[in-house]
């Protein structure tokens, strides 16, 4: 679909919807927003849609990604008009007749819109070069100005910094390649676009470095959405330089987003300057948000090591049940660097850590050494842990022999998890080299198992399953809030369009997942918004399967009553999976 005929079928939904045939309206969004996702207009058109047809959940979550992503202010106005359980919404779709506040890549070679582009290039080609003699011939009319002069100059420039609050975000040339300075400044440019963010954030985790920072710290205050600032903080980390704890700690301190704050907590970890301890003791007490509590936790010992036990215990004692206590009792209790196998003693559960993240497991009570026993696998949604994914199985274990496995993908290592985490720690590999050293010790089948999730353990199930579907028995998604769709133009971990980040082994198996026996099990009385994601997901893998001739073997289990919760779609797995054995 080109630019013209998108922008026609937005004009057409947006009759529709003045006209209050809503569902019509809807239907041509939907077709807009698989074609050119993450649009900002067709977005918002959408949560329009969903408000005035009662579908209250789906428009909050698309004005929050809005708001995230954008920080669209209409989005804001909609989201409180919902919570104050407003009826009825002005017709206007966006503040634009545009359809595209950016430039469209997805054209057809012959339209007007590309002839268009073509006659404009040029001529931004030569303002182009205009700007740069201009710009060289200033710096050597000031190289050349006598030193009194110059000095003038430079009272001046810091006068109008402190005036409008901001650094100068020039970086020396001579200690910069051009043709370097040009592709960090454009990197940093396309993290704004949610079409490029991807790449550009990709390039940037490679090619950062401490001669970069200038650039990076000067451009950081230009990115528009949540999305883009807490992806520049996670690449500080990396380059992990002292020159960025100030940026660090202010954006811990100040940012609304508390994805913005717990990437600042996690590189000031990363970084480990002892400058950062306060602020990260003030995050870990006082800041409202479980996941940023837990990083700045993580990032406390990564910085102090031991002498951070203090700290952390008076955390846990003030808040013993919260949200980040199960991160604290991991890091004071059971975190222990390196590896460590569990112990095998059938009947019991016990604790194993490979790579500095832990990991549970189960032996059934019949356990002996003489045969291969099946595995299965319980991932644990946010903020979880594995021993309620770990216990819930015991049952099952004990009757239809099999060893359990919960992986604990703790926020701080693992904050990523459901999306496999590419850019580091991936969560697939570390499960798989997980069961590889639980091999060492206990008589499983390694090559294949059964891999249950939860929310965002769902999640996790589905892209696994995409990348690694030889290595499953059946596979178990519940209670998901995000799926892949079988969406070429979308990157992976969203769609099948291949991400930057995955390596040159990584191969994404549509036909794979899509042969293997995969329930999506949902509750009825799970939010809407999950119900209709899950039936969409079916929808689009049905389609895809009938349109490349591939067999299709997902299925939908409905939990009648089911709310979200593991323990009650655990039984409606334990059916998927055994059933066949019959006891």
């Amino acid at each position: 679909m080109d630019a013209i005929r998108a922008t026609a079928l937005y004009k057409e939904a947006e009759a529709l919807y003045r006209d209050d045939k809503l569902l019509e309206a809807d239907t041509i969004l939907s077709e807009l927003d698989s074609a050119f996702p993450n649009t900002k207009n067709i977005m918002f058109a959408r949560a329009r849609c969903f408000a005035a047809l009662g579908n209250r959940e789906g428009a909050e979550a698309l004005c929050r990604s809005l708001i995230e992503d954008y920080d669209y202010g209409r989005a804001r106005v909609l989201l409180a008009s919902i919570a104050r359980g407003q009826d009825e919404f002005d017709s206007e779709f966006a503040d634009s007749d545009a359809l595209f506040d950016e430039p469209t890549y997805i054209t057809n070679e012959n339209s007007d819109v590309s002839k268009k582009f073509e006659k404009i290039i040029p001529k931004i080609a030569l303002v182009f070069i205009v700007l740069v003699m201009l710009v060289a011939s200033t710096i050597i009319g000031k190289r050349n100005l006598p030193s009194d002069t110059q000095n003038q100059s430079a009272q001046t420039n810091e006068s109008a910094e402190a005036t409008t609050g901001r650094a100068s975000t020039a970086h020396p040339a001579e200690n910069i390649p051009e043709t370097k300075l040009y592709d960090i400044n454009a990197l940093l440019r396309d993290l704004n676009y949610s079409s490029r963010r991807e790449e550009a954030y990709a390039q940037l985790c490679r090619v950062a470095k401490v001669d970069d920072l200038n650039l990076i710290h000067g451009y950081y205050p230009d990115l528009r959405s949540d999305k883009a600032r807490w992806r520049a903080l996670w690449i500080l980390g990396e380059v992990g330089s002292p020159e960025s704890v100030v940026l660090l700690k202010k954006e811990l301190k100040e940012h609304p987003s508390r994805y913005v704050r717990r990437t600042a907590a996690y590189s000031l970890g990363k970084i480990g300057s002892t400058s950062a301890i306060m602020a990260l003791e003030n995050a870990l007490f006082d800041d409202p948000e479980v996941q940023v509590k837990q990083r700045a936790a993580w990032a406390l010992d990564q910085i102090m090591g031991r002498e951070a036990e203090p700290i952390l215990r008076r955390a846990l004692e003030q808040n013993p049940n919260g949200g980040a206590s199960y991160s604290l009792k991991w890091l004071l209790d059971y975190a222990k660097k390196g590896t460590q196998l569990p112990r095998i003693v059938p009947g019991e559960a016990s604790y194993g850590v490979l790579n500095d993240t832990q990991y549970k497991i189960y032996v059934p009570s019949t356990y002996t050494s003489d045969r291969e026993w099946p595995l299965l696998v319980s991932v644990h949604g946010m903020n979880g842990h594995p021993d309620p994914y770990e216990k819930m199985w015991r049952e099952d274990a004990e009757r239809y022999g099999f060893v359990v496995l919960a992986p604990f993908f703790d926020p701080p290592n693992h904050p990523y998890y459901n999306y496999l985490q590419l850019h580091r720690n991936r969560s697939d590999l570390f499960l798989l080299d997980a069961i590889s050293a639980v091999g060492e010790v206990l008589s499983i089948k390694t090559d294949k198992f059964y891999l249950f999730g939860h929310s965002r353990g769902g999640q996790f199930v589905t892209r696994f399953a995409l990348l690694h579907p030889d290595r499953l028995i059946k596979a178990a998604a519940c209670g998901s809030a995000t799926y892949v769709f079988p969406d070429p133009n979308r990157y992976f971990p969203d769609g099948l369009k291949r991400n930057p980040l995955m390596r040159p082994a990584d191969k994404i198996n549509i036909d794979g997942m899509l042969a293997l026996p995969l329930a999506i099990v949902i509750g009825t009385n799970d939010t809407q918004q999950r119900n209709d994601l899950a039936m969409k997901f079916i929808s689009m893998t049905n389609e895809y399967a009938a349109q490349h001739g591939v067999y299709h073997n997902t299925s939908v289990i409905h939990v009648p009553g089911g709310r979200h919760a593991g323990y009650i779609n655990r039984p409606y797995a334990s059916k998927f999976f055994f059933s066949n054995l019959g006891r």
